[in-house]
């Protein structure tokens, strides 16, 4: 789909972002910016690497859960609620 008046697209968006071109600045200063904000505030902002999802999915679906604050109960764990979730959202 061709950019409208006020539309980038995306290729050059995300180049323009990378570069610091972008009227937010660098992408690699906001996550340095979330990663120690989790740091100091481990209960406002979990700052989730996707490799880390993908090393360890079952312990990340559960930490997520925790910190949206509906951890998984004993009893969905052992009916493999966690495991039915990765699978849907294809980890």
């Amino acid at each position: 789909m061709p950019a409208t008046r006020n539309q980038v697209p995306f290729a050059k968006a995300f180049k323009l972002f990378c570069d610091g071109a972008y009227p937010f600045g660098l992408v690699w200063d906001h996550a340095l910016e979330y990663w120690e904000e989790s740091l100091r505030r481990p209960e406002r902002v979990l700052f989730l690497k996707y490799e880390d999802m993908m090393e360890k999915p079952v312990a990340n679906v559960k930490r997520l859960a925790e910190f949206l604050g509906c951890p998984f109960s004993p009893q969905e764990e052992k009916e493999g609620v966690v495991e039915e979730i990765m699978r849907m959202c294809s980890f």
